[in-house]
């Protein structure tokens, strides 16, 4: 069984850096994350994958899918937020 990550701490994530993740696991409120460089995974909420509503996460990324996150301070915590360049729904390709 592999060995779980540790969780990114909130406080290490800053405001408008760019992160290299990478989808180690999709669930239904969102993606867990690794976050390169840290061997720490994060999690993005189902409502930062894509602008709009998204029915479900795997419309539109899969594990192991690499992508740019952005870490974003604005209300009661920080969290990662995916960038949304070059995100699109799966089925429009």
């Amino acid at each position: 069984m592999k060995e779980r990550q540790p969780r990114l701490s909130e406080e290490a994530i800053e405001h408008g850096k760019l992160y290299h993740v990478t989808v180690v696991a999709i669930v239904e409120t969102g993606a867990i994350v690794e976050v390169e460089g840290t061997g720490c995974t994060a999690f993005i909420h189902i409502s930062k994958v894509a602008p709009g509503y998204v029915h479900s996460v795997d419309d539109y990324i899969s594990v192991g899918d690499k992508l740019d996150a952005m870490g974003d301070c604005k209300g009661y915590r920080n969290e990662l937020v995916l960038t949304h360049l070059n995100l699109k729904y799966k089925n429009s390709r």
